[in-house]
Protein backbone atom coordinates (compact mmCIF):
# COMPACT_ATOMS: atom_id res chain seq x y z
CA UNK A 1 0.00 0.00 0.00
CA UNK A 2 2.88 2.43 0.95
CA UNK A 3 4.37 1.85 -2.09
CA UNK A 4 1.48 2.35 -4.04
CA UNK A 5 0.89 6.08 -2.67
CA UNK A 6 4.60 6.81 -3.46
CA UNK A 7 3.94 6.20 -7.02
CA UNK A 8 0.99 8.05 -6.87
CA UNK A 9 2.40 11.00 -5.73
CA UNK A 10 5.35 10.57 -7.74
CA UNK A 11 3.35 10.67 -10.93
CA UNK A 12 1.07 13.38 -9.54
CA UNK A 13 4.35 15.93 -8.89
CA UNK A 14 5.41 15.29 -12.43
CA UNK A 15 2.21 16.41 -13.50
CA UNK A 16 2.40 19.46 -11.73
CA UNK A 17 6.12 19.83 -12.90
CA UNK A 18 4.99 19.77 -16.26
CA UNK A 19 2.09 22.26 -16.18
CA UNK A 20 4.38 24.64 -14.51
CA UNK A 21 6.12 24.96 -17.76
CA UNK A 22 6.14 27.69 -20.13
CA UNK A 23 4.29 26.82 -22.95
CA UNK A 24 5.34 28.48 -26.07
CA UNK A 25 3.93 29.03 -29.81
CA UNK A 26 5.57 29.80 -33.13
CA UNK A 27 6.34 33.59 -33.57
CA UNK A 28 6.77 32.61 -37.16
CA UNK A 29 5.00 30.22 -39.45
CA UNK A 30 6.43 30.10 -43.52
CA UNK A 31 4.41 27.68 -45.23
CA UNK A 32 6.46 24.65 -47.26
CA UNK A 33 6.12 25.11 -50.79
CA UNK A 34 5.98 22.06 -53.32
CA UNK A 35 9.69 23.19 -54.20
CA UNK A 36 11.89 20.26 -54.41
CA UNK A 37 15.39 19.67 -52.61
CA UNK A 38 16.86 19.95 -56.20
CA UNK A 39 15.28 22.68 -57.54
CA UNK A 40 16.64 24.61 -54.39
CA UNK A 41 20.28 23.24 -54.80
CA UNK A 42 20.46 24.26 -58.23
CA UNK A 43 19.87 27.77 -59.62
CA UNK A 44 16.98 28.74 -57.25
CA UNK A 45 17.21 31.98 -55.77
CA UNK A 46 14.52 33.79 -53.37
CA UNK A 47 15.73 35.71 -50.40
CA UNK A 48 12.13 36.26 -49.33
CA UNK A 49 11.69 31.87 -48.80
CA UNK A 50 12.89 31.52 -45.50
CA UNK A 51 13.24 27.60 -46.15
CA UNK A 52 15.74 28.12 -49.35
CA UNK A 53 17.45 31.29 -47.18
CA UNK A 54 18.35 28.85 -43.96
CA UNK A 55 18.35 25.50 -45.82
CA UNK A 56 19.55 25.56 -48.82
CA UNK A 57 21.43 29.36 -49.56
CA UNK A 58 25.12 29.94 -49.36
CA UNK A 59 23.94 32.43 -46.60
CA UNK A 60 25.41 32.96 -43.51
CA UNK A 61 24.02 30.74 -40.53
CA UNK A 62 24.18 29.87 -36.82
CA UNK A 63 26.30 27.05 -38.17
CA UNK A 64 28.64 29.47 -39.46
CA UNK A 65 30.00 29.13 -35.78
CA UNK A 66 28.36 26.79 -34.22
CA UNK A 67 28.36 22.66 -33.81
CA UNK A 68 26.33 20.11 -32.51
CA UNK A 69 28.90 17.20 -31.76
CA UNK A 70 26.18 14.45 -32.16
CA UNK A 71 22.26 14.01 -32.79
CA UNK A 72 20.61 10.91 -30.56
CA UNK A 73 17.50 9.42 -30.61
CA UNK A 74 15.10 7.25 -28.77
CA UNK A 75 14.24 5.14 -31.79
CA UNK A 76 13.73 5.47 -35.05
CA UNK A 77 11.80 3.16 -37.83
CA UNK A 78 13.56 0.97 -40.15
CA UNK A 79 14.37 1.80 -43.45
CA UNK A 80 12.11 0.90 -46.33
CA UNK A 81 13.88 0.29 -49.51
CA UNK A 82 15.63 3.22 -50.16
CA UNK A 83 14.34 5.69 -47.59
CA UNK A 84 16.01 6.12 -44.46
CA UNK A 85 14.46 7.89 -41.57
CA UNK A 86 17.26 8.02 -39.21
CA UNK A 87 17.86 10.38 -36.85
CA UNK A 88 20.85 12.15 -38.56
CA UNK A 89 17.58 13.05 -41.45
CA UNK A 90 16.82 15.80 -38.80
CA UNK A 91 19.50 17.58 -39.34
CA UNK A 92 20.74 17.36 -42.66
CA UNK A 93 19.68 20.27 -44.16
CA UNK A 94 17.30 19.09 -46.68
CA UNK A 95 13.77 19.18 -46.11
CA UNK A 96 12.30 16.64 -48.10
CA UNK A 97 14.46 13.42 -45.93
CA UNK A 98 12.85 12.74 -42.03
CA UNK A 99 13.27 11.17 -38.68
CA UNK A 100 10.37 8.76 -37.98
CA UNK A 101 10.36 7.72 -34.60
CA UNK A 102 10.12 3.37 -34.29
CA UNK A 103 8.06 2.33 -31.68
CA UNK A 104 4.52 1.10 -32.24
CA UNK A 105 1.85 4.09 -31.70
CA UNK A 106 2.15 7.49 -31.82
CA UNK A 107 5.63 8.00 -30.40
CA UNK A 108 4.76 9.60 -27.08
CA UNK A 109 7.76 9.77 -25.00
CA UNK A 110 10.39 9.53 -27.73
CA UNK A 111 12.83 12.16 -28.10
CA UNK A 112 16.11 13.02 -30.19
CA UNK A 113 18.82 14.50 -27.96
CA UNK A 114 21.24 17.41 -29.83
CA UNK A 115 24.89 16.48 -28.00
CA UNK A 116 27.47 19.42 -27.41
CA UNK A 117 26.03 22.52 -29.01
CA UNK A 118 28.05 24.77 -28.98
CA UNK A 119 29.44 28.17 -30.55
CA UNK A 120 27.46 31.03 -31.58
CA UNK A 121 24.30 32.64 -29.58
CA UNK A 122 21.42 30.38 -30.33
CA UNK A 123 17.81 33.13 -30.33
CA UNK A 124 14.99 30.75 -31.91
CA UNK A 125 14.68 27.07 -32.75
CA UNK A 126 13.26 25.97 -36.59
CA UNK A 127 10.98 23.17 -36.80
CA UNK A 128 9.66 21.36 -40.59
CA UNK A 129 6.50 19.77 -38.42
CA UNK A 130 5.72 16.30 -40.37
CA UNK A 131 7.16 14.63 -43.40
CA UNK A 132 6.85 18.04 -45.10
CA UNK A 133 8.38 16.75 -48.61
CA UNK A 134 4.89 16.77 -49.87
CA UNK A 135 1.35 17.08 -49.04
CA UNK A 136 0.18 13.47 -49.82
CA UNK A 137 3.07 12.09 -47.45
CA UNK A 138 2.59 15.12 -45.13
CA UNK A 139 -1.24 14.44 -44.43
CA UNK A 140 -0.72 10.70 -44.30
CA UNK A 141 1.87 10.68 -41.29
CA UNK A 142 1.10 12.11 -37.58
CA UNK A 143 2.69 15.21 -36.52
CA UNK A 144 3.88 16.80 -33.27
CA UNK A 145 1.89 19.37 -31.31
CA UNK A 146 3.69 19.53 -28.32
CA UNK A 147 7.48 18.89 -27.88
CA UNK A 148 8.93 19.40 -24.79
CA UNK A 149 12.37 20.75 -24.33
CA UNK A 150 14.99 19.73 -21.93
CA UNK A 151 18.80 21.78 -21.39
CA UNK A 152 21.24 19.80 -19.66
CA UNK A 153 18.89 17.11 -18.74
CA UNK A 154 16.46 20.17 -17.21
CA UNK A 155 12.92 20.67 -18.48
CA UNK A 156 12.88 24.44 -19.94
CA UNK A 157 9.65 24.94 -21.81
CA UNK A 158 7.25 23.16 -24.32
CA UNK A 159 6.78 24.23 -27.84
CA UNK A 160 2.98 24.25 -29.17
CA UNK A 161 3.40 23.61 -32.84
CA UNK A 162 0.94 24.35 -35.31
CA UNK A 163 -0.81 21.55 -37.41
CA UNK A 164 0.18 22.37 -40.72
CA UNK A 165 3.06 22.17 -43.59
CA UNK A 166 5.12 24.70 -42.66
CA UNK A 167 8.29 26.03 -41.43
CA UNK A 168 7.91 27.14 -37.42
CA UNK A 169 10.17 29.16 -35.42
CA UNK A 170 10.39 29.57 -31.58
CA UNK A 171 11.83 31.90 -29.72
CA UNK A 172 13.22 30.69 -26.14
CA UNK A 173 14.29 33.84 -24.28
CA UNK A 174 16.33 31.39 -21.86
CA UNK A 175 18.63 30.64 -25.18
CA UNK A 176 19.56 34.03 -25.60
CA UNK A 177 22.50 33.45 -23.13
CA UNK A 178 22.97 30.06 -24.42
CA UNK A 179 27.37 30.23 -24.64
CA UNK A 180 29.03 26.94 -23.77
CA UNK A 181 28.58 23.55 -24.38
CA UNK A 182 25.05 22.55 -24.38
CA UNK A 183 22.36 19.53 -24.67
CA UNK A 184 19.03 20.16 -25.60
CA UNK A 185 16.62 17.11 -25.59
CA UNK A 186 12.58 17.51 -27.69
CA UNK A 187 10.47 14.62 -26.64
CA UNK A 188 7.28 14.07 -28.07
CA UNK A 189 4.58 14.48 -25.61
CA UNK A 190 1.53 14.85 -28.14
CA UNK A 191 0.86 14.29 -31.53
CA UNK A 192 -1.69 15.27 -34.44
CA UNK A 193 -2.86 11.44 -36.00
CA UNK A 194 -1.86 11.11 -39.97
CA UNK A 195 -4.67 9.81 -41.74
CA UNK A 196 -3.02 6.91 -42.54
CA UNK A 197 -0.13 5.85 -40.81
CA UNK A 198 0.71 6.47 -36.93
CA UNK A 199 4.46 7.50 -37.39
CA UNK A 200 5.06 10.60 -35.98
CA UNK A 201 7.49 12.59 -38.29
CA UNK A 202 9.58 15.36 -37.90
CA UNK A 203 11.38 16.92 -41.22
CA UNK A 204 14.24 19.15 -39.28
CA UNK A 205 15.53 20.64 -36.21
CA UNK A 206 18.05 23.61 -36.52
CA UNK A 207 18.56 26.37 -34.44
CA UNK A 208 19.31 29.88 -35.51
CA UNK A 209 21.29 33.24 -34.16
CA UNK A 210 24.59 34.68 -34.26
CA UNK A 211 28.08 34.66 -34.39
CA UNK A 212 30.07 37.27 -31.76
Amino acid sequence: MKRTIVIVLALISCVVAEAQLRTIKPYYVFKVPNISAATYSGEFCDEDNPLYMDLYAPAPSWYDCGEVDNIAASSALRSQGSASYKVGNILDFNHETAWVEGVKGYGVGQWIEFQGVRGGQITTINILNGYVKSDKAWNENSRVRLLKVYCNGEPLCILELNNSRSLQCFVVEELLDSYGVKTFRFEILDVYPGTKYQDTVISEIYFGGYCE
